[in-house]
């Protein structure tokens, strides 16, 4: 009887550490070359979002509209989109590790393995929740864009998308965190909501990681 105790507490272990070993491949990063068209999503003057696909000057949010059908928040460095412009007019190369999931991806260009922002204080953002609904680059879109919507009902049976807040000082953040957060945000929609969670701030734009 102890002999059959045994066999069963080790084939336990056994299967626990497979569990293990299967969650942590599927938290693995990939770094992958991504093409797609990138556009800045920035404060109006009449207070709404605006996206545009000058982004040099963008004063808000960059992101990458990818060819694979996946709308990335970019993390990185000004120099890094120098040096990604492809030989494709208006389309661009990204080097960088994909994190996150279909209502948050994010695209890492810099060398931090960190999927939340190191030593960063908790803190209470407060604005509006915008929707970021995709429409890619076809035979009758010229270019692929996205289009801003207030978030005033809820969106979470719309085809997954991305989401930014806009305080009323005008700073944008691009929202991300866990599926299961974003979805709490996305069936619960309301003006100037209250958000808690961390920031990290890149050349790229504002990202908060809510809790």
């Amino acid at each position: 009887m102890k002999e059959f105790n045994a066999l069963i507490s080790s084939f336990s272990l056994f299967v626990l550490a497979i569990l293990i070993s299967s969650n942590a491949l599927c938290e693995q990063k990939e770094k992958q070359d991504t093409e797609g068209q990138i556009v800045c999503v920035e404060n109006a003057e009449d207070g709404n979002i605006k996206v545009d696909h000058q982004v040099e000057d963008c004063k808000g949010v960059l992101m990458l509209m990818g060819n694979d059908g996946k709308t990335y928040t970019m993390i990185g460095s000004k120099e890094d989109l120098r040096k990604s412009k492809s030989t494709e007019k208006e389309n661009f190369k990204i080097d960088g590790q994909i994190k996150g999931h279909q209502r948050a991806w994010i695209i890492d260009s810099t060398k931090s393995d960190e999927v939340e922002p190191p030593e960063s204080e908790t803190r209470d953002i407060v604005g509006d929740i915008f929707c970021l609904l995709p429409y890619y680059k076809t035979s009758k879109i010229k270019k692929s864009t996205l289009k801003p919507i207030l978030a005033s009902y809820p969106c979470h049976e719309l085809e997954p998308h991305s989401h930014v807040l806009k305080t009323k000082d005008g700073e944008v953040y691009s929202v991300v965190g866990s599926e299961e957060k974003i979805t709490n945000i996305e069936k619960n929609p309301k003006d100037n909501v209250l958000l808690k969670g961390k920031v990290r701030a890149n050349e790229n734009g504002l990202l908060l990681y809510v809790f």
